[in-house]
This record gives structure tokens, C-alpha cells and sequence, in this order.
């Protein structure tokens, strides 16, 4: 724990322009996975913690998940709303959930799992937006270099 502090420290202590590159820097990242690691398994032990006892740990407290409104039924949402609303103007609210229409209709259709998505993407040609998220930092091989862990292009 306090060489996890210790690097937090230096770390602070640092500006952007004193990070270190080449091998130094993939030990420092190495370390930063490490305490990553801890500080999660240390944030589950904790909120574990409070949930039995809330005054375990003075000065802390859980605080309540955000709660999200969802409409799970969207034939009967739409018989609500129908007598105000087009049917364009309803479809134009609605999201489709890609994976749960795919498998949806290749049961329906009577597609084998295995080749649902090319057929489903076949048949939403045009339609399918793909969407990529940000890039994850990844190690792209062991530090003794026994396994890629990154796909590289060739």
C-alpha cells in the first residue's frame, strides 16, 4: 500500500512533461494497472463495508445510484400516445436495441445463431450505424513477452 502511495505522490508531484516514455513508461503504466486494480477492489470492500454497517467508516456514506426512467413495452406505449402522436413521430423516440432485434428475428425467421448477424446484416444494409468507442490502453504483450494481448494490424 505504500508504494501505491508513493507513486501517487511522485505522480502529483509531477507536471505532464516529466512522465517518463519508453520502458520506464510501460513500468509506470504497469504500476498504474496494479493500483487501478486495488483501488477498485478497495472501493467494493468499502462500499460492502457501509452497506452493513453505515457508520463503519466516519465521513462516508453511500450515495444512491442515479435512477434512469425506461418504457419496457413499446406496443402498449404506443396504444397511449397514438391518439396524439404519428406513427412517425413515435418511431423518430424510439431506440431499436441492435443484438435484441437481431435475435429476435432470427428466431422468428428460423436463422441458426451462428448465422444471425451476417444475415441480419445483410438484410439492415444501409441501415446499420457502427459506432466505436473510445480507444482502451492495453498492454500489447507481456512485460516477459509471452502473450498479445493487443491486436496489431499487419
Amino acid at each position: 500500500m505504500n508504494s501505491a502511495l508513493q507513486l501517487l505522490n511522485q505522480f502529483e508531484a509531477s507536471t505532464a512533461d516529466d512522465f517518463p516514455l519508453g520502458p520506464a513508461g510501460a513500468e509506470v503504466l504497469d504500476q498504474i494497472e496494479r493500483v487501478s486494480r486495488l483501488c477498485t477492489e478497495l472501493k467494493d470492500f468499502y462500499k460492502t463495508a457501509l452497506t452493513k454497517n453505515p457508520n463503519c467508516v466516519p465521513g462516508w456514506v453511500l450515495k444512491p445510484g442515479a435512477i434512469r426512467r425506461s418504457l419496457r413495452d413499446p406496443q402498449a406505449v404506443w396504444e397511449r400516445v397514438q391518439d396524439v402522436m404519428t406513427s412517425q413521430q413515435f418511431m423518430a423516440s424510439v431506440k431499436v436495441e441492435v443484438l435484441r432485434l437481431q435475435d429476435q428475428w432470427a428466431r422468428v425467421a428460423g436463422i441458426p445463431p451462428s448465422r444471425a448477424k451476417g444475415e441480419f446484416n445483410q438484410l439492415m444494409d444501409g441501415l446499420l450505424v457502427q459506432l466505436q468507442s473510445a480507444p482502451s490502453l492495453v498492454r500489447s504483450k507481456s512485460p516477459r513477452g509471452e502473450k498479445d494481448f493487443a491486436h496489431r494490424p499487419d
